[in-house]
């Protein structure tokens, strides 16, 4: 019962509360909730299994993030609402139905948003005035799968957005676009309105407009991006290190239709919503593709959509994909849930792995804090050790994301572990 998960909450105030006894008359501050008997902390994760939940009338604005067992595992029936800042939604897929939202991030909130499908929403993800981070997450059958209006700032990262009728929606705010594919959407792939968006390293292609804009605030920024083959109109926005007028040569174009439609039933009714994706296509980059080695190398990001290294080779490569494969993929150990920080939750994660069935770290060198080569016992103990004991750190690269300089074999890392 997940609304089970979400009650036990208590406004009263705790040991050390400036608020104590600092009221007129030595009375505390603010209406007489008590006093909890120990320390509490504000913030609730809550994990979820396998399965089916629905989210309706249930709000996570009293800090509450949510992680499930995957993508493919986890299915949260939305809208999401209420997420904090410091707050999470990771590992699930989320769906409501074409007139609502799947998740709102509320005024003011930058909560993280990161291993997460979101389709069959009216909009995907609403950000109004807020800033949160959208790494590694799948967009498809939505109207409108990202908008970002009144000053919003997202961080929208290592993301595909591809089969709903627009891409990226921006009205008077500046998000940031990174190693993200934006393809086979049946309107434009990027829309600004008074908005200064930015795109590095981004693929958009195959959409029924190239990036339109009006003339409110500045054209849209791409650097380092692919855009080619969108289907109708010119360019709207400024490109530095991009590659437009060239084929591309990807190894395998996606095949799209916009008139196709599939029938699901939600809530019992039937929506027509968007079944674009004919073929999804692969859009690496074959060899002698006037993209390789030929974007900036200032400020393009140290891995691309999949993890892979850049540079990888003579220089760092066009578009969301790096055409090598490298040895190594970029990483952070401790990391083991993907979520960007190295704390309690992963040991969590870790044991859940190792001893009732959790999902699998999406990059086993993270969960590797003793780097043996081997996930077991010995790893959440190293990291619970550093963070309550004082033992040592686990082994580099633990404070940022980095290579393994050991080289020990564990299989490739994903890019949700990148961030």
């Amino acid at each position: 019962d997940l609304a089970a998960a979400f009650t036990g909450f208590s406004a009263g105030l705790t040991p050390g509360s400036p608020c104590l006894g600092a009221g007129e008359d030595g009375s505390n501050m603010g209406a007489d909730l008590g006093v909890a008997g120990g320390p509490t902390g504000p913030a609730r994760l809550i994990h979820l299994a396998p399965g089916q939940y629905s989210l309706s009338g249930l709000s996570l604005a009293h800090d509450v993030s949510l992680e499930g067992a995957g993508a493919d595992r986890t299915e949260l029936r939305g809208p999401v609402f209420g997420l904090r800042t410091g707050a999470r939604l990771a590992g699930a897929a989320v769906y409501s139905n074409p007139t609502r939202y799947g998740v709102l991030v509320n005024p003011g909130e930058a909560p993280e948003i990161r291993s997460t499908t979101v389709r069959w929403c009216g909009t995907g993800i609403r950000c109004e005035c807020s800033s949160p981070r959208i790494v590694g997450c799948s967009f498809t059958g939505n109207s409108i799968p990202i908008f970002c209006s009144s000053g919003a700032t997202a961080l929208i990262a290592d993301s595909t957005i591809v089969g709903n009728h627009s891409g990226v929606y921006c009205i008077a705010s500046s998000p940031k676009v990174t190693n993200c594919l934006i393809v086979g959407n049946s309107s434009a792939g990027v829309t600004s309105q008074g908005a200064t968006p930015s795109f590095l390293n981004c693929t958009l292609t195959g959409n029924l407009y190239a990036p339109v804009c009006d003339t409110g605030g500045q054209p849209p920024a791409f650097k380092n991006c692919i855009i080619w083959k969108n289907l109708n109109g010119g360019i709207c926005g400024s490109l530095s290190s991009s590659l437009s007028d060239r084929d591309p040569l990807f190894v395998r174009p996606g095949v799209f239709d916009f008139g196709r439609y599939a029938v699901v039933p939600i809530d019992g009714e039937e929506w027509g919503l968007p079944d674009f994706v004919v073929e999804a296509g692969d859009y690496h980059l074959q060899a002698g593709s006037p993209a390789i080695d030929t974007a900036a190398l200032d400020g393009a990001p140290e891995a691309d959509i999949e993890g892979n290294a850049r540079p990888c080779g003579a220089g760092v490569d066009m578009g969301a994909y790096e055409s090598s494969s490298c040895s190594q993929t970029v990483f952070r150990r401790g990391d083991a849930n993907a979520d960007g920080q190295g704390d309690i939750a992963d040991a969590i994660y870790i044991l859940a792995f190792l001893f009732t069935g959790g999902p699998e770290p999406s990059c086993l060198k993270g969960a590797d804090t003793t780097d043996s080569g081997k996930v077991d016992i010995t790893d959440p103990i190293r990291l619970l050790g550093y963070l309550f004991l004082g033992s040592a750190a686990p082994a580099e690269p633990f404070t940022a994301c980095g290579l393994d300089a050991t080289a020990v074999a564990l299989g490739e890392c994903s890019s949700a572990a990148l961030m």
